[in-house]
């Protein structure tokens, strides 16, 4: 996770967006995907079982087209059960740039089992054919792929959960505490009451609705799976809003705005219009899969923008503080460009003259950059600067900014008191390490600011703008 957030770009206010799109992307099509292949296994486990109690060949051909219909393409397995998990952690990286997001750095622990649960469903569905013979090894198998991939989504959710709570960051030190909250628990039966519901509706889809010239020369096995298909989704989706509600009482009141509470109810509604449309079904009427596509499609957008609605306002102060950032970088980017061209028209119609550092900032002569004056004052808004120092001579927890500059100041440094003056040198160690030189009568509270040349310059600009 280190190795990501030291390569990863700082997002802008555009990016963002781009990145919230694509988090709702990766999470309409990949949880339906894994929930549908989850379900199934598990269900053409239970059917095989059955079978192997109680002999019915209903049970067998059931499972047999599960597995084959849900399970039979390794392509789809790798581009929508897998590689989605691996674009997840690079966007929440760039997401939470510059934050320390604990939660974020369990997210790639959820890869390894998803890959490895994939694998066994590989293994899984091509041991279908030999379940007699090696029914042991097979269950094992289904076991071993049902289990990883609740393992993986497990972690996965949780920590999608946890950034919806950014003041309780600093409590997930390991992954125990990321997945023991009751927050969590919910999101994750939710889960998987969906991949249920959603392996139901995919029956009635793909194995009836998409069937039905073959099933109508076996009316007895068209009820059978009509009724599985049904019985599951109407008891799942049944389940779906008592889920989704705990979850939502269960999340911090910071994430919720009006919106949020609309949308979630709007959930709540879907769900049950999908648990009617299912009970229709098992009274006899046809199948209608646009519908039923449609309410699935309509519940995992809902679900997904509940979910990135809540955690940007959790994190309005972050999301808030990148867009301010990327502003300052593209300022500061156009002031020296700006200054550049300057000094260029300057060289080219003037004599030879001993040159100022960037953005006029050294020394005491001349007039600062006004780009960068502008810069410099954005970010002594935004870096906190103005909470201790003042712009107009009133002393704070540190000294005035105002008509300091190129004026002798007595500091303590190791001990020792000493007079300096207030330049591009003085300033710039009084940023980078503020508690070596403290001015007399002042307490040594400044933490280090790890600015860059630039951002120091258009300060150093801003300080001489107020006067000497």
């Amino acid at each position: 996770m280190e190795f990501l957030s030291q390569h990863v770009i700082a997002p802008t206010g555009h990016y963002m967006i781009l990145l919230e799109f694509l988090a709702a992307l990766v999470y309409v099509i990949h949880l339906p995907f894994v929930g549908v292949v989850l379900g199934a296994t598990a269900l053409s486990m239970f059917l095989t079982f059955r079978d192997r109690e109680v002999p019915d060949a209903r049970f067998a051909r059931l499972a047999g087209d599960i597995v084959e219909t849900f399970l039979g393409s390794n392509a789809a397995l790798f581009v929508l059960g897998v590689f989605p998990l691996l674009v997840l952690p690079v966007v929440y990286v760039q997401w939470f740039h510059g934050t320390d997001a604990t939660p974020v750095r369990y997210i790639p622990w959820a890869i390894a089992p998803a890959v490895l649960g994939m694998i066994f469903v590989v293994r899984y569905r091509n041991s279908f054919v030999e379940r007699r013979v090696r029914y042991a090894y097979h269950m094992r198998t289904g076991l071993l792929a049902v289990g990883l991939l609740k393992v993986a989504y497990f972690i996965l959710l949780a920590s999608v959960a946890r950034l919806h709570d950014p003041e309780k960051w600093y409590r997930v030190k390991n992954i125990v505490i990321l997945l023991l909250n009751w927050n969590v628990i919910w999101k994750f039966g939710f889960f998987l009451h969906l991949a249920m519901a959603f392996t139901g509706a995919a029956i009635l889809v793909w194995l009836v609705a998409m069937r039905r010239d073959e099933l109508a020369r076996d009316p007895d096995y068209a009820r059978f799976v009509t009724r599985w298909g049904g019985g599951l989704l109407v008891a799942f989706s049944l389940a779906l809003p008592v889920y989704w509600l705990f979850y939502v009482f269960t999340t911090p009141d910071v994430a919720f705005d009006n919106t949020v509470y609309g949308l979630a109810t709007l959930l709540v509604a879907v769900g049950l219009c999908v648990a009617l449309e299912a009970v229709g079904v098992l009274g006899g009427r046809d199948v209608r899969p646009l519908r039923i596509v449609v309410a699935f499609g309509a519940l995992m957008v809902i679900g997904s923008t509940v979910d990135l609605r809540a955690m940007a306002n959790a994190n309005r102060e972050h999301f808030r503080l990148v867009e301010m950032e990327a502003e300052q970088e593209k300022a500061l980017r156009q002031a020296e460009i700006e200054s550049r061209m300057q000094a260029a028209t300057g060289a080219a119609g003037a004599p030879p003259a001993e040159s100022a550092p960037a953005g006029g900032a050294a020394g005491t002569a001349g007039e600062p950059d006004p780009a960068l004056v502008g810069v410099g004052e954005k970010l002594y808004q935004m870096k906190g600067c103005m909470a201790c120092h003042s712009t107009d001579g009133t002393p704070r927890v540190g000294p005035s900014f105002k008509g300091v500059w190129g004026h002798p100041v007595t500091v303590v440094a190791g001990g020792t008191e000493k007079t300096l003056t207030v330049d591009v040198d003085y300033v710039r160690r009084s940023i980078l390490d503020p508690t070596s030189e403290v001015v007399k009568g002042y307490q040594p509270l400044m933490p280090p600011q790890p600015l860059t040349d630039r951002e120091i310059d258009a300060l150093v600009s801003f300080i001489r703008s107020l006067g000497p």
